[in-house]
């Protein structure tokens, strides 16, 4: 998305004091969504918004950023380098830097900087499509870990994927026999197997279409007072634990399993 030339500009000093304000401090897990052109005019890009954050939570914090490249065929045959990431400049910037673990997961990488990225990562690259309870996003909340969304929404939140699956909706796990396949396992699969997989996973299969509406979590958590919200420039920044994610959206599933989702007509 181009910058409007009246956008502010935002330096590394600005993004530090925005962090700390929303709460994120040093030694903290985080997995991180961010829009770069979100915040306005970021003096020296990417490596400014990376920098800042872990200049924030040095010299003991893990940050991690997904990497994600889509769910396709194909992509099993590639190396993470040949098939860049969906998810923005900053992770795929982050991904590049020294210092930097990379997992390799065809379809669900994550980089990350700090103690704990190596377990994370490895922790990722164990299974093809693994069950919620064996995400590296729900490894990172039983550690305490947070999610910090930069210039986006719930949308973009992989925490709130969790609830899905523990709501146990039909288009979320319909893919339950290859919870447990590993990655290799799952490339060693005739290709129509691997097909009806993928199928399965992305719901192609159902005589509907989900129409997926994240953000109905987020007013459920402000209820409790579970985020916090900043703004640094134009970007709205917004911090939460995952398992305040987890334990309010398992409460609104209780009362209602398609709350965050809607079935559509296919065309």
């Amino acid at each position: 998305m181009p910058v409007r030339p009246d956008a502010p500009v935002v330096k590394r000093e600005d993004m530090v004091a925005g962090l700390k304000s929303a709460g994120l401090a040093a030694g903290d897990l985080v997995i991180v969504h961010t829009s770069l052109s979100a915040f306005g005019k970021v003096q020296g890009g990417p490596d400014t918004l990376i920098d800042a954050i872990l200049d924030v939570l040095a010299p003991a914090g893990t940050v991690i950023f997904p990497t994600f490249a889509g769910v396709k065929l194909d992509h099993l045959e590639l190396t993470p380098q040949q098939n860049p990431a969906y998810t923005g400049i900053v992770p795929v910037t982050a991904s590049r830097r020294p210092g930097f673990v990379n997992s390799t997961h065809p379809f669900y990488a994550c980089c990350g900087h700090g103690p704990l990225a190596q377990e994370i990562c490895q922790f990722n690259d164990r299974r093809i499509f693994p069950s919620a309870k064996d995400k590296f996003i729900y490894r990172m909340g039983e550690l305490g870990g947070k999610v910090l969304l930069l210039g986006v929404t719930h949308d973009n939140n992989s925490a709130v994927h969790l609830v899905e699956e523990f709501s146990r909706v039909e288009y979320k796990v319909q893919d339950l026999q290859w919870w447990n396949t590993t990655i290799e396992e799952f490339r060693a699969l005739p290709r129509e197997k691997r097909q009806e997989a993928i199928d399965r996973h992305l719901a192609h299969n159902l005589p509907y279409r989900p129409a997926v509406h994240l953000n109905a979590i987020d007013q459920p958590l402000r209820r409790i007072g579970a985020i916090r919200t900043v703004r640094i420039g134009n970007a709205q920044c917004h911090l939460m634990k995952i398992m305040d994610v987890v334990r309010v959206g398992e409460e609104e599933s209780r009362k209602n399993p398609w709350f965050l989702c809607d079935k559509v007509g296919k065309a």
